[in-house]
């Protein structure tokens, strides 16, 4: 057990024992470290029932993951809170899914300040409508915001934002563990009223799992009022564990058949990874009056619309050559954006708004051009 709780290189091993304690050393073992996961061996049925009452009295919250013990042991131990068991000889894969999924239940709540965007289709605009409401957050709210790049290939945030990378996301999540508020200031850089955290464009060998997420996002909880995450259009084991702790998925597409083809194939592969249905709203970039309708688009895709960002490239693309963030509401998206990031600060973001039918072409006619 010991062997492969540390060849998971998801534990730290704070207190070992290769016998059952006596209850007074597992209790102020139990108030000195405060465990997040504790292991417990079942083969004798008696002692491992004191341990695991004890622990639940001076650790209440702390799950315990069971290893071994017959059928009825169990039956009767689930019954006293223990829900992640272990057959021997253990194995490391099922002792992986048990550590997250243990780790995960001292936090089911998502987490109120953290949102993120990810893109249905490539240059959908979920990048700089990241970035845009970042900036709009942090100047009309006075927070703290942090717009956290998760898109370690192909991230262009820093070159966006004319913000030059001190530290790395990378880098953050290869040393999560060992964060802290001294050293955190490494890791980011400051413009627009915002903190940013960029990626790397060297190549790093193997992706960061979800533990390395978990223990930044534990971090950066209290520090920040809003974190804004740029995620890539797949999601990965390790990525998934930003999706399952966000207030919000924003899925970024345009009028494009293909791209709400793609958004509705992206809110189904989010399903499938734990992303509860309820949170992932869309928000539709570049929209064009006279495109498919919000009516149509809304049923197509069985997802409530967040915002819709009306089409401007020029005004756009002159705004963001210039740094000019948050993007200026004499341009209609500049507007549209801010409305939808102060909605998002006050809890609302959700959009209510009736839609007249569109001058020409339904979306049905589209798709199946498009198909």
């Amino acid at each position: 057990m010991n062997r492969l709780a540390l060849e998971s290189a998801k534990l730290s091993i704070v207190r070992q024992t290769t016998g059952y304690p006596a209850l007074m050393w597992l209790g102020s073992a139990c108030r000195q470290f405060e465990p997040e996961l504790v292991l417990l061996d079942l083969e004798d049925p008696s002692s491992a029932s004191g341990c695991l009452r004890e622990i639940q009295a001076r650790c209440p919250r702390t799950p315990v993951i069971g290893a071994g013990g017959t059928s009825a042991l169990r039956e009767s131990l689930r019954a006293s809170g223990i829900a992640q068991f272990l057959a021997y000889p253990l194995e490391r894969e099922p002792l992986d899914s048990a550590i997250a999924a243990a780790i995960r239940s001292l936090d089911p709540n998502p987490s109120q300040n953290l949102f993120c965007f990810l893109p249905a289709k490539a240059g959908s605009g979920a990048s700089t409508l990241a970035l845009s409401t970042a900036t709009v957050l942090a100047s009309t709210r006075d927070h703290r915001v942090l717009c956290m790049e998760a898109d370690l290939r192909s991230g262009m945030l820093g070159e966006m934002a004319g913000v030059p990378a001190r530290g790395s996301t990378q880098s953050a999540l290869a040393f999560a563990s060992e964060i802290d508020p001294l050293r955190w200031h490494n890791f980011i850089s400051r413009r627009h009223g915002v903190d940013f955290l960029l990626a790397s464009a060297e190549m790093h060998h193997g992706l960061p799992q979800w533990h390395h997420y978990y223990l930044l996002l534990r971090f950066l909880q209290g520090r920040y009022e809003s974190i804004v995450v740029d995620l890539p259009e797949l999601v990965n084991s390790g990525t998934e564990e930003i999706l399952r702790h966000a207030r919000a998925v924003f899925l970024v597409t345009t009028q494009e058949p293909c791209a709400l083809q793609l958004a509705k194939r992206r809110s189904v592969e989010l399903v499938g990874r734990g992303v509860p249905a309820d949170k992932i709203q869309v928000v539709i970039n570049a929209w064009n009056q006279t495109d498919i309708g919000l009516d149509d688009i809304k049923k197509y895709l069985s997802c409530p619309v967040a915002a819709r960002i009306p089409e401007d490239k020029r005004g756009i693309r002159a705004a963001m050559t210039d740094y000019r963030l948050p993007l200026p509401t004499s341009l209609a998206p500049g507007r549209a954006i801010r409305q939808f990031a102060e909605r998002l600060a006050a809890g609302c973001a959700q959009l209510e708004e009736a839609e007249e039918q569109p001058r020409w072409s339904s979306l049905r006619r589209l798709l199946a051009i498009g198909a």
